[in-house]
């Protein structure tokens, strides 16, 4: 149980997608996202996640690194031209975050680098499986080019927040949301995005020795 109350990995974030938590804790997690936004982005994402090497702690086995990468399809709403974006995230001792992702929209390449941390904010164990819901600040670093300019964008913070439910078997679902907060260089960035998925873990947060009753932990 104890290893609920630690964040899981991120995955990584695309055009369309907010970042939203995972479950694997050893081994490989594999996910398929549905994302949408208050623009009319339509997105459908793959996302694989591996974990690499591990330390104890109290007990408790943690993962080292989490590598996960993402795939993306993006169809754009109202005159703006349909694209794909792919995405990488590593994620240190299952919380602090640094991600890389490149997207392209017709003509108009964009490279977005997130700094992120997971925040869970309530966690509930039980025999059945597990839940978490969780906050995710972010500090986002873009570059743009197209024919008519080649730029580093203004940094800006945004904030993330969703839960993540997952049975002993290791399927899970996933739903999140986001928007930023601070300084969204243009309207592509600044707006809601919501997504929501279906991932499974071979060795998510919810196997090990089942517990006989339910217990949660509100805060960090």
């Amino acid at each position: 149980m104890c290893a609920l109350l630690l964040p899981a990995s991120l995955a990584a974030q695309t055009v369309g997608l907010p970042i939203t938590y995972r479950s694997v804790t050893s081994g490989f997690e594999s996910a398929v996202d549905l994302g949408f936004d208050s623009h009319g982005f339509r997105t459908v994402a793959g996302t694989g996640t591996v974990t690499l090497g591990h330390i104890v702690a109290e007990g408790m086995k943690l993962p080292l690194l989490n590598v996960s990468a993402t795939a993306a399809r993006v169809a754009a709403g109202g005159n703006l031209p349909a694209g794909w974006a792919v995405g990488a995230n590593v994620a240190f001792l299952n919380s602090l975050t640094i991600g890389a992702g490149y997207a392209r929209m017709g003509s108009t390449q964009r490279m977005h680098i997130p700094l992120s941390a997971v925040l869970p904010l309530a966690t509930c164990a039980g025999p059945r499986g597990a839940f978490i819901f969780y906050g995710v600040p972010i500090w986002n670093f873009e570059h743009a080019s197209d024919p008519l300019a080649n730029v580093w964008e203004r940094s800006w913070g945004s904030l993330n927040a969703g839960v993540l439910l997952e049975l002993r078997s290791g399927l899970g679902l996933q739903l999140g949301g986001g928007r930023p907060f601070r300084h969204a260089p243009d309207s592509l960035n600044d707006r809601w995005v919501f997504g929501i998925g279906v991932h499974y873990a071979r060795h998510g947060i919810a196997r090990g020795e089942p517990l006989q009753t339910s217990i949660c932990h509100v805060g960090l």
